[in-house]
């Protein structure tokens, strides 16, 4: 048997990467960063121990990764705003998108959940709950939308900021959901979550 090339171990090093960040994504999501210890992410992952140091320093290096990945994916929703069609019909695609998601893939409903955690537990480091604190950019762009609906007489009349806070944790609630109920959680259609917002 021949050795292995470069490109070969570096396919090798980034699958088990994507190992590493699964499990401990999966195990973040359902009991938070301090409850998931480093050696319960090796076992799910089916590595060792020290082998999970060879490609993370920490768990807080592993969760950091996890919530820039995180920012990084909803940053597509930015892409909605300049659509030329109507605010009404932007967010009914966003709730698709992200719904859409949500059903195919379970790792997006399990980096909500986890971004939930990060969100609100005082156990999260500090240098992880400032980068999420800045980063607004999902929210910033539904409200844009929802204030464009408002002036054209689509979206009912009360506050934007509001008004997407209600749009996302009505998606933050859905992917619980899905995560907790798996298969026998059937998901709401889009045009569900737009009703609630629209005139």
């Amino acid at each position: 048997m021949s050795p292995r090339n470069k490109k070969q171990n570096l396919e090798i090093k980034d699958e088990r990467r994507e190992q590493i960040l699964f499990a401990a994504l999966k195990l973040f999501a359902r009991r938070g960063i301090v409850a998931t210890k480093v050696g319960d992410i090796a076992k799910e992952a089916n590595i060792s121990h020290g082998l999970l140091y060879h490609y993370f320093k920490s768990k807080d290096t592993i969760f950091l990764e996890l919530v820039e990945m995180a920012i990084k994916g909803s940053s597509s929703v930015k892409y909605f705003q300049d659509l030329d069609i109507e605010p009404i019909d932007k967010i009914k695609l966003i709730a698709k998108m992200v719904l859409d998601e949500i059903e195919k893939n379970i790792e997006t409903a399990y980096f909500f959940m986890m971004m939930v955690h990060a969100t609100v537990l005082d156990t999260v480091p500090e240098n992880i709950k400032n980068k999420i604190s800045n980063y607004k950019i999902p929210a910033i762009t539904i409200v844009n939308i929802i204030k464009e609906g408002q002036e054209k007489n689509q979206i009912i009349d009360d506050d934007p900021l509001s008004l997407a806070n209600t749009f996302w944790a009505m998606i933050q609630g859905i992917a619980t959901n899905k995560v907790c109920k798996g298969k026998e959680f059937i998901l709401p259609k889009p045009e569900l979550l737009v009703k609630i917002l629209k005139k």
